[in-house]
């Protein structure tokens, strides 16, 4: 078995994911992490009420399907520009409130 190389931490044996996160985290972190986390279930949320697929959404904005595929499951962090040509491709823009 390759079990015998694992070391385990004690310290955070039997504590949740989020309680570990916590421990981790700075509230700055923990917020940044929430809002991307929010962005993209809004983005995706809305491309799907607006019954489109990545690829649909490739061909209103140029954006390659694969990097919208990258955007939603938030392994790499889009432009302004791209953020823009998404929402406006569905209807939508950015206010700050």
């Amino acid at each position: 078995y390759i079990m015998d190389n694992i070391k385990v931490n004690s310290k955070h044996v039997g504590i949740s994911f989020d309680d570990y996160l916590d421990s981790r985290l700075t509230e700055e972190e923990k917020n940044y992490i929430e809002l991307k986390s929010d962005f993209l279930i809004d983005l995706i949320n809305l491309r799907r009420e607006k019954n489109l697929t990545q690829k649909d959404l490739e061909a209103l904005t140029g954006i390659k399907q694969s990097t919208i595929a990258k955007i939603e499951r938030g392994t790499i962090n889009p432009s302004m520009n791209n953020v823009f040509k998404l929402l406006s491709a569905m209807g939508k823009t950015i206010k700050i409130a």
